[in-house]
């Protein structure tokens, strides 16, 4: 299995983020259709609508939440989200609160999902902007992209070549720079359990020397949306931008509370590190908005202090650390047995103190990585490597339905249709709710004439 150790450790590079494929034409520019005549037709509002046909490609639907203060003439922003599973609804069930709070439309893919390559989701973009100006209430100039994982790499390419995109949010992702020159205002959330954590925190260096105004926002979770109290800060980023481009009126009101919210934590969080990044986020959605030099001199004089300074020398050795243990973890796949795999994934999961996070970061990055190992295994049909990896995905990461899923894809593809059906069923118990990935699956062709195959999809 050594010619794995070389495919692992690339895939390792490009971070398991669930990404999309790389384009055949990454930066291709997304044109915007010229405004049309609105549709006169009732409008749902106040609640999340899963599935609306897109009227410029009827192959499309997304998921639509109105605010509950939807006007018919006033033009409103949009945020138009890429779930990397397609769930476009997702992230409007979690962030349509604050759509009535801050006025804003949310629109969201259920086409663009992982697998797919860059010029098919730039085209996926571009039909649901077309969509937006051309059906509803929205302002032109306020159109912002967001995405999570794979989607955010979907939303920050898609952003890149076109000028009409305001703002982009992209939550544990790492920005692809190698298919990226410039972006629009850029806000990252990175969750301190997220396995892609380390490449979010460093995009910043890179975004500072492409002069791309941007802001990462950091937060108690994992891979995953961002919760909604955290993600109010993607509308304030929108927003702000929206008046520093003069698109809209200053609100002064709402950076009153901006302002209120984050001096709270400043006085409440003494955290070096964390004020160290409050103060960066004020100077960073603010500026050019109101006077931020008192921050400005504030963030100098932290800087300076040798408590920061101590600081941020064990978190830049915390990043390295982990970044060499993702290297060396991607190398064990296929050189350590299983018994080596079980000591050390019990011995991580044990680790508690400061290096608590980093290890919880690791083990996301296992299971990731063991999602992606055993997936490419099984579909080359290697099934000693793909025993091997499943092995390993299915000690650090028990609750993961994936794992007894491609274990499944592995059973049939060897015909063993028992122990497919056995593990699919393990798939189900585990929270495998999607019908039309296992009637899809091409390891499962031999399945379908099974009764206990179509009994198990009647379930669903």
């Amino acid at each position: 299995m050594k010619r794995y150790s070389i495919f692992i450790f690339l895939q390792v590079l490009i971070i398991f983020s669930c990404s999309s494929s790389h384009p055949k034409s990454e930066t291709t520019s997304v044109p915007v259709a010229e405004q049309q005549p609105q549709v006169k037709e009732p409008l749902k509002r106040g609640d999340v609508i899963a599935s609306v046909v897109c009227g410029y490609d009827a192959s499309q639907t997304y998921s639509l939440y109105l605010p509950k203060n939807y006007p018919d003439s006033a033009k409103l922003p949009v945020i138009i989200f890429f779930d990397p599973h397609g769930s476009g609804s997702y992230p409007l069930s979690l962030y349509k609160t604050l759509a009535d709070q801050f006025g804003y439309v949310l629109m969201g893919s259920n086409n663009s999902k992982n697998g797919l390559q860059f010029d098919q989701t730039n085209t996926i973009a571009n039909s649901l902007m077309n969509e937006a100006i051309s059906k509803f209430s929205i302002a032109k100039n306020r159109i912002s992209f967001a995405g999570f994982s794979g989607g955010a790499k979907v939303a920050l390419v898609a952003a890149a070549g076109n000028p009409e995109i305001c703002s982009v949010i992209y939550c544990g992702a790492s920005i692809p720079f190698d298919n990226i020159n410039q972006l629009p205002p850029a806000a990252g959330f990175a969750g301190e359990r997220d396995l892609n954590y380390t490449e979010v925190m460093l995009s910043a260096s890179t975004l500072d020397q492409k002069n791309i105004p941007h802001s990462i926002i950091e937060w108690k979770g994992k891979h995953e949306w961002s919760d909604s109290l955290t993600f109010e800060d993607a509308f304030y980023w929108c927003s702000f931008n929206a008046m520093k481009h003069k698109t809209i009126p200053i609100n002064k009101e709402l950076i009153e509370t901006f302002l209120q919210q984050k001096n709270k934590s400043l006085a409440t969080n003494k955290n070096v590190l964390s004020q160290f990044s409050l103060y960066k986020e004020i100077i960073a959605f603010l500026h050019s908005l109101v006077d931020v030099s008192l921050y400005q001199s504030k963030l100098k004089m932290l800087t300076q202090s040798a408590s920061y300074q101590k600081e941020k020398l064990k978190q830049q050795n915390t990043l390295q650390t982990e970044s060499s243990m993702k290297q060396n973890y991607a190398q064990c796949f296929d050189s350590k047995d299983l018994n080596w795999w079980r000591g050390e994934i019990v011995r991580m999961k044990n680790i508690k103190g400061e290096q608590e996070m980093m290890y919880q970061r690791l083990l996301a990055y296992l299971s990731l990585a063991g999602y992606s190992y055993s997936n490419n295994a099984v579909k080359q049909n290697n099934f000693s490597a793909a025993q091997q990896f499943l092995a390993i995905y299915k000690l650090a990461d028990p609750e993961n339905s994936e794992q007894p899923f491609l274990l499944a894809c592995m059973y049939a593809r060897e015909g063993d249709q028992q122990k497919a059906i056995e593990s699919l069923e393990d798939a189900l118990k585990l929270g495998l709710k999607d019908k039309a990935k296992i009637e899809t699956e091409e390891s499962f062709s031999n399945l379908h004439s099974n009764p206990e195959f179509n009994n198990l999809l009647n379930k669903l």
